[in-house]
């Protein structure tokens, strides 16, 4: 039987490369892609997964330009033959005078200085289960994942972004999310890698149209 085929955009690093690495893990073929600028990162994750023995290829590009998506695509059916899950991780940067937690949940509840940046992630939970009903038919699945704070580089940069605007330290600043979760803690790109391992599995075969939260107990639906 051949191995299902995976694209996961941004994964060069954070989120995007633990979940590259987990569907690899899975048996998953994985088709790389984040910008050009971060090919070098891109290519560990890529040596990693190859050296493990699995497949993949790498295909940079910006994910906010049509064209670079359809190569995206076109790539990873030119190459293993199919697509059978497609993971549009890459992030973006939050305004710089952000000042207030900064987390996916923003799509389930706002917060002051953040206006723009949720209303986009509000936008994809609507996006999520339009698509979710226009393709149901033909047995596609889409669903969406909310991650709470989780440390990744782009978390950082944001850390970094609210002490310059505030004063104080990083680590102190990351430090002080924690205890909104439930479990007392910040994720980690192998926390929310795994639930995503979830969702492309059969297992999830009955689920769709669903923005499902992974904070540790920040935000309750």
């Amino acid at each position: 039987m051949s191995s299902r085929v995976a694209i996961v955009t941004g994964s060069a690093s954070g989120i995007g490369k633990a979940v590259a690495l987990q569907l690899s893990g899975d048996g998953f073929d994985v088709v790389l892609n984040d910008l050009s600028t971060s090919q070098t990162a891109l290519d560990a994750v890529l040596r990693e997964i190859t050296d493990a023995g699995r497949k993949a290829i790498m295909v940079t590009g910006d994910v906010s330009v049509e064209g670079d998506v359809s190569n995206l695509v076109n790539s990873a059916v030119d190459h293993f033959g199919g697509l059978d899950v497609m993971v549009a991780n890459a992030g973006v940067e939050l305004p710089k005078l952000l000042e207030d937690r900064a987390c996916s949940t923003a799509g389930k509840k706002n917060a002051p200085r953040m206006g723009a940046y949720g209303s986009t992630k509000f936008a994809i939970r609507g996006l999520t289960q339009a698509a979710a009903q226009e393709y149901g038919e033909h047995g596609l699945i889409v669903n969406a994942y909310a991650p709470g704070p989780t440390i990744t580089p782009l978390l950082n940069r944001v850390a970094d972004s609210v002490v310059e605007a505030t004063g104080g330290e990083q680590r102190a600043w990351l430090d002080s999310l924690a205890p909104f979760s439930a479990l007392r803690r910040n994720g980690t790109p192998e926390d929310i890698a795994r639930f995503v391992s979830f969702l492309a599995s059969e297992k999830a075969r009955f689920i769709t149209g669903q923005t499902i939260t992974v904070d540790g107990g920040t935000f309750f639906d």
